[in-house]
């Protein structure tokens, strides 16, 4: 009999069980490598719609990333599953207005998928590795996966 895998948190009202989210001071610009990000769109409509949000929030314009974003997204992350546009952007918003640095190595896309890596410096971790991988459909990011390199957090804490 095949044993039951224990399923994350559904959050709808942004926030996540057992990870403390808050809203921290604006950080000091910084900076997108536009080298990388200039070649990093692969072919298809969702490797442009990934490109334009994955540089949007690490640039810090979360407005504008939300505005390539589904009403009905659903993102997941190591900290659970978020439902919603309003959540999406109190689980975004922190995070990208923390950064210090960042850079897109990344994009590969085709019609209805695109997969961006990065790596970024926040207040807590220098050399913050993630990815996301984003599902487009009728011109929007209607799904949003996202895995991080926790590794850099942790040493940061020791």
């Amino acid at each position: 009999m095949p044993v039951a895998q224990p399923q994350p948190p559904v959050v709808e009202d942004g926030r996540l069980e057992g990870v403390e989210v808050g809203l921290r001071p604006a950080a000091p610009p910084h900076r997108v490598d536009e080298d990388a990000a200039a070649g990093a769109v692969g072919a298809g409509r969702s490797g442009q719609r990934g490109h334009h949000l994955v540089r949007a929030w690490l640039g810090g314009d979360v407005e504008k990333a939300l505005s390539l974003v589904a009403d009905d997204v659903v993102a997941r992350s190591p900290g659970g599953e978020i439902r919603g546009l309003e959540a999406y952007r109190r689980f975004l918003q922190p995070f990208a207005t923390a950064l210090i640095s960042s850079e897109l190595i990344d994009i590969l896309g085709d019609d209805t998928h695109a997969a961006a890596f990065y790596v970024v410096e926040t207040p807590f971790a220098n050399g913050f590795r993630g990815m996301e991988y984003l599902t487009v459909e009728n011109g929007r990011i209607t799904e949003a996966v996202s895995v991080f390199d926790r590794l850099p957090a942790v040493q940061a804490r020791s």
